[in-house]
C-alpha cells in the first residue's frame, strides 16, 4: 500500500539589503594629436585625464623626409626639391624669389654647385644651406645676391664645411645677417672682404662658434646701421686678428645688443678699429681684450 503525505508549502524566504553604492560617472577621456618621431614613442594620457579615448598621428614633417628619386626641372618656375636626391636642371635659369629652405636638412643633393648658378632673381636666402651636416665645400662665387635681402642662418649647423667661396657676392640688399655662419666650425679661412654691409642692422651670432677660423678680415665691412651684434664672435677660440676698422658700434647702446660679442675670443687677438671712440666702446664693455688698436696705432 501506497501511503502519501501533503507537507505544507515552504515560504519564501525575504531579506531585506541595505547597500550605498557610488554613482557611477564617466571617464574623464582626452583626444591627443602626436607629432611622429623618429624614436618610439610611449602616449600616455596627461596629468588630470583618465585615459586616452583617441591618439591622431600627424604627418610626417618634411624634415623627416628621406630624399629619393630624381627631379627634371624643364622650365622656369618655382620648385621644391627637398623630397628628391638627384636634381636636374636644362633651363637656362630657374626663378626662384625665395630660396629660403632650399637645401635645408638636404645634403643628399648631387652637383649642388653645378644648380646654384642657375638660380636667378633670388630675394631671401634665410636657412637655404641650414643643417647640411655633410656638404664639405661649396662654390657660390656665381650665385646672383644683388637683390637678396636676408642671409641669416644660411649655413647654421653646416659643422663638416671646410671650403666656402663666396668672395664675388654681392650684398648691397642685406639687412639680416643673423647665425649666418653659426657652427661652421671645420672654416679655417673665409673670405668675405667684398661684402656690402652698409643697410644691415642684425649680425648677432654671426661667426658664432666658428672655432676654426684663424683671421676675419672684415675691414671693408662699412655698418652704419648696426643694431644687435650680440654673440657675434662668441666660440672663436682661434681666431688671432679681426680687421674691424670700418665699423660703428655708437647704435648698440643696450647691453642685450652687444651681450657676448667677444665671448671666447683670445684676450690677445689683435682687433683693429677705426679709432679711440670705437676703442674705448670695445675695452670698456670686453675688458678681457688686451690687443685692441686703432687704424693710427698699427
Amino acid at each position: 500500500m501506497l501511503t502519501l503525505q501533503i507537507l505544507n508549502k515552504p515560504k519564501t524566504l525575504q531579506m531585506k539589503c541595505r547597500c550605498n553604492f557610488p554613482n557611477i560617472l564617466p571617464g574623464n577621456f582626452q583626444e591627443k594629436n602626436v607629432v611622429p618621431s623618429k624614436e618610439i614613442q610611449e602616449i600616455t594620457a596627461d596629468k588630470n585625464y583618465d585615459a586616452l579615448s583617441k591618439v591622431i598621428v600627424d604627418k610626417i614633417p618634411d624634415e623627416y623626409i628621406i630624399p629619393t628619386g630624381t627631379l627634371d626641372i624643364v622650365e622656369n618656375g618655382i620648385h621644391d626639391i627637398k623630397a628628391y636626391e638627384n636634381v636636374n636642371v636644362n633651363v637656362g635659369g630657374v626663378t626662384i624669389d625665395d630660396a629660403s629652405y632650399l637645401f635645408y636638412r638636404n645634403a643628399r643633393i648631387n652637383d649642388m654647385n653645378k644648380l646654384l648658378p642657375l638660380i636667378k632673381n633670388c630675394i631671401y636666402c634665410g636657412d637655404m644651406f641650414a643643417y647640411c651636416t655633410l656638404i664639405t665645400e661649396l662654390d657660390l662665387s656665381s650665385l646672383d645676391m644683388s637683390k637678396v635681402t636676408g642671409i641669416n642662418e644660411m649655413f647654421y649647423g653646416c659643422t663638416k664645411l671646410e671650403k666656402l667661396i663666396l668672395s664675388s657676392s654681392k650684398t648691397s640688399n642685406v639687412t639680416n645677417m643673423t647665425s649666418a655662419f653659426n657652427a661652421c666650425s671645420k672654416l679655417t679661412t673665409l673670405d668675405v672682404s667684398n661684402f656690402d654691409t652698409s643697410k644691415v642692422t642684425v649680425m648677432s651670432a654671426l661667426f658664432n662658434n666658428c672655432s676654426g677660423l684663424q683671421e676675419l678680415d672684415l675691414s671693408n665691412w662699412n655698418t652704419p646701421k648696426l643694431l644687435y651684434g650680440s654673440n657675434m664672435f662668441s666660440g672663436c677660440t682661434n681666431l688671432t686678428k679681426i680687421d674691424m676698422r670700418n665699423f660703428y658700434f655708437s647704435n648698440m647702446t643696450a647691453n642685450y645688443m652687444y651681450s657676448n660679442m667677444f665671448n671666447g675670443v683670445p684676450s690677445d687677438c689683435l682687433i683693429i678699429v677705426k679709432d679711440n671712440t670705437a676703442k674705448k666702446w670695445i675695452t670698456s664693455k670686453f675688458t678681457n681684450l688686451t690687443n685692441v688698436k686703432t687704424v693710427d696705432e698699427l
